[in-house]
């Protein structure tokens, strides 16, 4: 009986257009004011900020201005719409009059639904509406009054040089500023909207004779393939694009930096803007693209090289050291100086755990302590991070639980893993940090090889909106590989990555750069 249960056929599922009751239908505007209200009443039921504001003349009302009270400032609507309107003193509305009456406005844009739907929709995200009577549409007009956060300097990617803004979750405050940089007719802002329920505003940014559009098409048909009831931040729509939904990697790129979106939109890649999420997508994007960082190419080219392969050495530091110290100790202990075995293993006498125990649960406590100082409040977090590792790690070595080699070495995997320039990026590899552990400390170097192989051949198998996600080196693009170690000056690095396949490959006119040279 309990097994034809689990395993019973499932009923025919709904499509989520049908499953959701909406409250209001697609219908034409009704010529009565009062109709209209009603209906807009009823659809959004006893909302206590919803505030409708009738005009009245001699003859009775008129018109109507409703608007949602949380949503919109009341002030500015009253100033250019409310007392304008009084001030034209009409006692009734006729078809001839509506012109006039919208002239009257100081609005700096209006809009116009002849369905009440459409118009309900405008309402929630925050505009107003304005019925008159005998108007076949309904006029439309926005005035943010919601909180939102003012512009400040990135947190996830902090930099010594360049800009200080970050984008911020008011997707017209992200538009505007990638515009303040690019001031060319060629870039595109097409808009999309996500989600049955919460309506999220999405938008595609691309430069229209530098992208590809194969790949501008492929973003919005993947867009259009999203079926949720809503979107709540821009990871939700990173997860839903990308190539291979079970892979550890990003396959998509995401920022907090404008100035990093305005880098991408000029090599011919596409960048998605999501409202109420202060990070922006940018697709294609290749494994290399995760350890440049804006700051490099305001530096010195010597200078940002430098950081590039401390990025690189210190991502490849985080990923094997714990696994080739349980190699070269409990497997293959005759590829190291025997004197350092010998201080190493004098230093683990009293410990009652296994090498690979004793580092698996260093490890896990490390990352318990630093997923619990993100949350920590911030005037404690310093001293209590501090103190409390201080005290940690003498304690467990006084108490010999844990080696002191051992907890250098957690130490130096924790640090180490901070210097991949992207996040996500790095949460990824602290998962393969696991796995190429288990493997060291079970077969030591060979095991430590394949599953590096293993590890590299998946890498190898992955793609980014058809983008290879090893490239440059797979397929090989010297000068971009050269790029991937080295920033090149840009003297040498005048064309477009080809590896996105950009319409114009040259960015920068070859023969000024000779003479520069």
């Amino acid at each position: 009986m309990l097994f034809e249960k689990l395993f019973k056929p499932p009923k025919k599922v709904l499509s989520l257009e049908s499953r959701r009751q909406s409250p209001i239908q697609h219908q034409a505007v009704d010529l009565s004011v009062e109709t209209n209200v009603q209906k807009i009443i009823q659809s959004l039921g006893n909302q206590a900020d919803l505030v409708v504001h009738y005009l009245t003349g001699d003859a009775g009302i008129y018109g109507a201005v409703v608007y949602l009270s949380s949503l919109t400032n009341s002030r500015l609507l009253s100033e250019q719409v409310i007392k304008p309107l009084k001030n034209l003193r009409i006692s009734k509305v006729t078809q001839t009059d509506i012109p006039f009456i919208t002239n009257a406005l100081t609005v700096s844009a209006l809009n116009k639904f002849s369905d009440l739907k459409e118009a309900t929709d405008y309402l929630l995200s925050g505009g107003s509406l304005l019925f008159l009577q005998g108007a076949e549409d309904v006029l439309a007009f926005c005035f943010p009054g919601f909180p939102k956060r003012q512009v400040q300097e990135s947190i996830t990617e902090q930099t010594l040089e360049g800009a200080k803004e970050g984008l911020t979750e008011v997707i017209n405050d992200n538009i505007a500023m990638i515009r303040r940089w690019i001031k060319d007719p060629n870039l595109q802002v097409e808009k999309v909207f996500i989600g049955e329920r919460t309506n999220t505003e999405t938008v595609v940014m691309y430069l229209k004779d530098v992208a590809n559009p194969d790949i501008v098409s492929e973003v919005h048909q993947r867009l259009k393939k999203i079926k949720i009831d809503g979107i709540v931040e821009s990871g939700y729509i990173s997860e839903l694009i990308s190539d291979n939904r079970l892979t550890l990697f990003p396959l998509v790129q995401e920022t907090e930096r404008p100035d990093k979106v305005v880098a991408a939109l000029l090599e011919g890649r596409v960048a998605i803007l999501v409202d109420q999420s202060p990070f922006a997508i940018i697709v294609p994007v290749t494994s290399a693209e995760f350890y440049q960082t804006p700051a490099d190419f305001y530096y010195n080219y010597w200078v940002a090289t430098f950081f590039r392969f401390l990025r690189a050495f210190g991502t490849l530091t985080a990923i094997t050291l714990p696994g080739l110290y349980l190699a070269v100790l409990s497997v293959n202990p005759e590829l190291v100086p025997p004197r350092l075995v010998q201080v190493i293993s004098s230093g683990r006498v009293q410990i009652p755990f296994p090498l690979l125990v004793e580092t698996l649960i260093t490890l896990l406590i490390l990352e318990i302590f630093r997923e619990a100082s993100v949350r920590i409040p911030a005037n404690i977090n310093l001293i209590l991070g501090i103190a409390g590792g201080i005290l940690m790690g003498l304690g467990a070595i006084e108490s010999g639980l844990v080696s002191g080699t051992t907890l250098v070495i957690a130490f130096l995997t924790t640090l180490a893993s901070f210097s991949t320039a992207n996040n996500h990026k790095e949460q990824a590899w602290r998962l393969v940090r696991y796995f190429l552990l288990f493997a060291g400390g079970t077969f030591g170097i060979l095991g430590l090889t394949l599953a590096g192989l293993v590890v590299l051949t998946h890498l190898a198998t992955l793609k980014s909106f058809g983008i290879s996600y090893l490239g440059p080196w797979a397929p090989p693009q010297p000068v971009d590989m050269i790029d991937a170690f080295f920033r090149l000056p840009w003297w040498l690095s005048h064309r477009r990555p080809p590896i996105y396949r950009p319409q114009q490959e040259d960015r920068m006119d070859n023969t000024l750069c000779e003479d520069e040279k």
